[in-house]
């Protein structure tokens, strides 16, 4: 395997990541390494704590070769969507392989699972979980059970469902590529939600500080880290401009759930609208990609969240001088100025890459520190180069 590639978020780059990297590196010492690291949204419905030139270079200076930026419409989608989009776009690149976390599955029980999800038997136990109301995750785990306790029980966990998407999107679209997995440290694992949580409290203990870099700890120092607060108003706001049928004609909700939407923008915060809302079938991540979305819907169209598009070119974030080279092997248009981009590229593409301006745009204005929230840094932000 010569070109692995890395669906990533690092939000924020841990020791985890580090670790994970320093793995890969050393089983396959001859191999480049290319991640697609969603951009300044991510997929639970949010901004991502720190711009996407600082995750970026952050992951060169830890050994990734390239890292693209995964567009802001493929990112902020149903974890089916955005595993599918990350598969495509890695292997648009050239990869032969793409490696992920695991809590516990190894490459042959990935396969097993993906195998048995084809089946008439699965397909109509878990459609009918589906019909009886219970989520993606909840259905899955249920329609396993009759397969593999083993997989049911391993198949709750957040890493392993992932991998297994990945899985199944290569399988479903015959790629080429081969999965790697990489076992994560149960015993003390790091949560990189527990982690933006403490930053946003200002609770970093001395040890939290040990796992993740100083430049990190810089941005926090600076103020260069999103409010989730300021995001939350936001997102509130933008609910309560749009009426029941501007909601409807979004095509973002299902099943009425506009109604309920609609009627919880009473609530003083976000959070507490979100808690009104959801139930076992509308989990607070699928609710706060809603909200997401919906920021960047104009009233009374369809949002074009709702098309589920898929990767159209590879935007550069950040590379090692020497690995340039890799850039030839894309089968898409690879961007590094967006002036230029703009004008070269087609109509589709042009349209998903302005989403992603937008992207920056909001996440900018959620910043802690207001000197951080300046406009269109899309135009004037540089590639990071090592």
């Amino acid at each position: 395997m010569n070109y692995i590639g890395i669906p990533a978020e690092w939000n924020p780059f841990h020791a985890g990541h580090k670790s994970m990297i320093s793995t890969l590196k050393k089983k396959y010492p001859e191999a480049s390494f290319i991640a697609a690291m969603s951009g300044s949204f991510v997929q639970r419905g949010e901004p991502a704590f720190f711009d996407k030139w600082t995750r970026a270079k952050w992951a060169i200076t830890n050994g990734i070769d390239v890292v693209i930026e995964f567009p802001a419409l493929c990112a902020l989608q149903s974890a089916d969507y955005f595993s599918e989009n990350q598969v495509l776009l890695l292997s648009a690149m050239g990869c032969d392989a793409i490696a992920f976390g695991t809590e516990s599955l190894s490459e042959e029980e990935i396969y097993n699972a993906v195998s048995y999800i084809h089946t008439n038997s699965f397909k109509n136990k878990f459609h009918n979980e589906l019909k009886n109301g219970l989520s993606y995750a909840s259905a899955l785990t249920e329609a396993f059970k009759n397969h593999s306790s083993y997989l049911s029980k391993e198949l709750t966990k957040p890493n392993n469902i992932l991998a297994f998407r990945y899985a199944d999107a290569i399988y479903t679209h015959k790629l080429p590529l081969k999965i790697i997995t990489v076992k994560r440290n149960t015993e003390n694992p790091i949560s990189a939600t527990e982690i933006r949580k403490k930053i946003s409290n200002s609770t970093l203990s001395n040890f939290d500080k040990k796992l993740i870099s100083d430049e990190v700890l810089q941005c926090i120092e600076n103020g260069n880290y999103l409010s989730v607060e300021r995001y939350y108003d936001m997102c509130l706001l933008q609910s309560r401009l749009f009426t029941i049928d501007e909601l409807k004609t979004s095509c973002l909700f299902t099943e009425g759930l506009e109604n309920r939407w609609h009627k919880n923008t009473l609530y003083p915060t976000y959070t507490e609208m979100l808690d009104q809302i959801k139930n076992k079938r509308y989990l607070y991540t699928r609710l706060k990609r809603i909200g997401a979305s919906l920021l960047f819907t104009k009233r009374g169209c369809r949002s074009t969240f709702s098309f589920h598009p898929k990767p159209l070119y590879a935007r550069i974030l950040a590379a090692n001088k020497n690995k340039t080279y890799l850039l030839k092997k894309a089968k898409i248009p690879v961007i590094t100025r967006i002036p230029t981009a703009l004008k070269e590229i087609d109509e589709y593409a042009s349209s998903m890459l302005k989403f992603d301006l937008i992207a920056t745009d909001l996440q900018a204005l959620c910043m802690k520190n207001i000197k951080f929230r300046t406009g269109k840094k899309d135009y004037f932000k540089s590639p990071f180069i090592k």
